[in-house]
């Protein structure tokens, strides 16, 4: 199941982004992130969280900036399923398009983006702090 994430998420979230990223956001980034008017988030939830998806929405376009999902959960579509349940409620909100950013290393997340329709636009070179550079998706809605 999908739902919107809520504040008594923000625990589990805490735990699956310090498994998942190098560079992770603190319990508190994560509770003023949620609370801010432009944040748009959704969890895959059973009986805890397995995976989710946060963005960010500025008028008619978001920003996907950040996506993950349980080392035990990963390749069974849950990312698929939140991208595309993402997709459709910013579309009910008005988004005419996503970007997103990911490491040019990260050929899983490449190639889940290209399969929903996402394009390549360009790339940030020496973006991540290792040098690694950012390659930049964009996918009409």
């Amino acid at each position: 199941m999908v739902k919107e994430i809520t504040p008594s998420m923000i625990e589990e979230i805490s735990l699956l982004e310090r498994e998942s990223f190098s560079s992770f956001y603190s319990d508190s980034v994560l509770l003023s992130t949620l609370k801010a008017p432009s944040f748009f988030g959704l969890a895959s939830v059973d009986n805890k969280v397995l995976g989710y998806v946060f963005s960010t929405v500025v008028l008619d376009e978001a920003n996907i900036d950040r996506i993950a999902v349980k080392k035990e959960y990963r390749n069974q579509k849950i990312a698929t399923k939140l991208l595309i349940e993402l997709e459709n409620r910013l579309k009910e909100k008005g988004v005419k398009k996503v970007l997103l950013e990911v490491r040019r290393s990260n050929a899983v997340a490449i190639k889940l983006y290209l399969s929903l329709g996402y394009k390549k636009i360009y790339e940030r070179k020496n973006y991540y702090e290792n040098g690694e550079d950012a390659l930049i998706y964009i996918k009409n809605l």
